[in-house]
């Protein structure tokens, strides 16, 4: 890079830098600096920083950005005073599972950070158990809605919410693999910066501590609240790596909290969001949806499990999971607040229209996730023939024995994988599963 180019990018930077800085709120302006002071530290001193790489995770939200912008600012006032200034790898969890409103809001923040094009950022795409470089209109955008609906099929076939801790734990295992896969993407990171309150950010580590005493995995550290350890030894660190990214120890990275200087949204901060581009997510269902976007699936799910299966009604279904769900992921007692009946039926619109459109779910898929008619060998199959497909009654002992791993006609094994929209090795595994609910 040419030193006149480099003197207008700097130019660049300082511009982006006054007009960030200049949308904050007064109490985000002087969190610049402890945000500063906290990475010098974790860093081992100012000269540190210059190769310092901290990783961030995107889920499209208001919060998250708030998070993101102010890393950037942090970021871009050390290099303003001529010091040393740190990397930063962000990435979006998944562009295929968010939804048009989360992917605006990463591209126009990430526009007006002017993230592109700076060398001291890693803009990337969390798809298909990999990352990749991260694009708005990213070219396998389809094939990656084909593995998403797929995902949320089986979560259908899965998911009992009587059981509804699996959901928090389905949620970090996702966590989990983008932080394997973040910190050791080409260079090795420094540190997962992490915006959650401190008791969330426990609960996960707790979490990961548990599932690498269940693997037999070796001890962590005395510091794993502190470190990245934690995630050794979770499994998924070396499974479908691509050429070209390598797993390097996963010890050696810090844990960052920065949520006690972010704070909570309110509306001094209506100039950032503006400054970001940020429009509000707001969930359909229940309010832990903008950190879990598969809830807004799972609740429509049950909602409609209520309705056909159990003889209530669509929104009876529906409280019944926020009430369960809101428990678990809350750790309370506390009853979910009562949604009117105009917005339930809005959201549920909005449901069905996004499972058509954006995922591309076929009518015969979602009755068969209705009924996840294939669980506890196949107790439901029979009833869910004589639901929504009559015509396929006489072929029940068949369907039977290809879900048992029978050979069978091959006309049956595609009924099968058409009717549910999942392979039949898939099938073949859930049949051996409990009963749902």
């Amino acid at each position: 890079m040419s030193a006149m180019h480099q003197q207008a990018m700097n130019r660049v930077y300082q511009q982006v830098l006054s007009r960030l800085l200049g949308s904050f709120s007064p109490a985000r302006r002087v969190a610049v600096q402890p945000l500063i002071q906290r990475l010098m530290t974790a860093a081992g001193g100012a000269q540190r920083l210059g190769g310092y790489r901290v990783v961030y995770r995107l889920c499209g939200s208001t919060a998250g950005h708030a998070g993101l912008g102010l890393l950037r600012a942090a970021q871009l006032t050390l290099a303003a005073r001529h010091q040393p200034t740190f990397f930063i790898r962000a990435a979006v969890s998944s562009q295929a599972l968010l939804d048009d409103v989360r992917n605006g809001n990463v591209q126009r923040a990430c526009n007006a950070l002017f993230l592109h094009d700076d060398p001291r950022i890693e803009l990337l795409t969390f798809a298909d158990d990999a990352l990749r470089p991260y694009e708005y209109r990213l070219a396998g955008v389809d094939a990656q809605r084909s593995s998403c609906r797929s995902e949320l099929l089986n979560a259908a076939h899965e998911f009992a919410p009587s059981g509804s801790a699996e959901l928090q734990h389905r949620g970090y295992r996702t966590i989990a693999r983008v932080y394997q896969r973040l910190l050791g993407y080409s260079a090795p990171a420094d540190a997962i910066v992490l915006d959650q309150p401190v008791l969330q950010r426990r609960r996960f580590v707790a979490w990961a501590m548990r599932e690498r005493r269940r693997a037999g995995a070796s001890p962590a550290t005395r510091d794993h609240w502190q470190g990245s350890g934690c995630l050794q030894g979770l499994g998924a660190a070396v499974v479908g790596m691509p050429r070209g990214q390598r797993v390097d120890p996963l010890d050696r990275a810090r844990l960052l909290g920065m949520h006690d200087l972010l704070g909570d949204p309110s509306a001094s901060d209506d100039a950032m969001w503006q400054f970001l581009g940020c429009q509000p997510v707001r969930p359909l269902f229940d309010p832990h949806e903008i950190r879990h976007p598969q809830l807004a699936w799972l609740a429509y799910l049950h909602g409609l499990r209520s309705q056909c299966l159990h003889g209530g009604s669509f929104e009876q279904g529906l409280e019944a999971f926020r009430n369960t769900v809101g428990r678990t992921a809350a750790n309370q007692v506390r009853p979910a607040t009562h949604l009117p009946r105009a917005l339930v039926q809005d959201a549920a619109e909005q449901m069905q229209a996004r499972l058509t459109t954006w995922y591309g779910m076929t009518p015969a898929e979602l009755n068969c996730a209705v009924y996840a008619p294939f669980s506890d060998r196949g107790a439901r199959l029979e009833a869910f023939l004589t639901a929504c497909h009559p015509g396929m009654q006489v072929a029940l002992p068949h369907l039977h024995r290809a879900l048992r791993g029978s050979r069978v006609a091959a006309q049956v094994s595609q009924w099968l994988e058409s009717v549910s929209g999942l392979s039949l090795p898939i099938l073949q595994g859930l049949y051996q599963r409990p009963r749902l609910p």
